[in-house]
């Protein structure tokens, strides 16, 4: 009879308590979750499809699309709680800082919005609904919009 040795080890809480949930779902004990996972990994016959590098490029230009997408929606809603914010003080004038941001996001030209960047985006849709609007973009402070009406 073989016996397994032994083998502490280390891992972060929050990915043991999920592999704990996994073991219990699937009657496991951690160690037996753990070594079947390393096993299914290790011994695996799946044969891996590599897509075309068409596809490839579509899937990157869609993650960008849909990351650049996100970031407009997360500054416009924090553009518009900046001028509701001056509304509600009698201020004709914003400055609205968004840190949290990928600043490559913003500039980077993106075919499905009409090649404007995300701060081009921001800057037409501001300027359209008649505000004098400053956008500045970098890499300590992420996006700032000083707004004024």
């Amino acid at each position: 009879m073989k016996v397994a040795s032994s083998f502490p080890l280390r891992m972060p809480e929050k990915l043991r308590a999920e592999l704990e949930r996994i073991a219990y779902t699937n009657g496991r004990s951690l160690n037996n979750e753990i070594v079947a996972r390393l096993e299914a990994g290790m011994f695996s016959t799946e044969s891996v499809e590599i897509p075309s590098a068409e596809a490839a490029i579509t899937a990157i230009n869609q993650r960008a699309i849909n990351k650049a997408s996100v970031t407009y929606d997360i500054l416009m809603k924090e553009i518009a709680k900046g001028i509701a914010a001056a509304i509600e003080q009698g201020l004709r004038h914003v400055q609205v800082e968004v840190r949290e941001v990928d600043a490559t996001l913003l500039t980077v030209e993106l075919e499905d919005l009409k090649h404007e960047s995300v701060g081009e985006k921001i800057l037409n849709k501001l300027t359209s609904s008649g505000y004098k609007v400053e956008i500045t973009i970098g890499k300590d402070f992420g996006f700032r919009a000083d707004i004024s009406f």
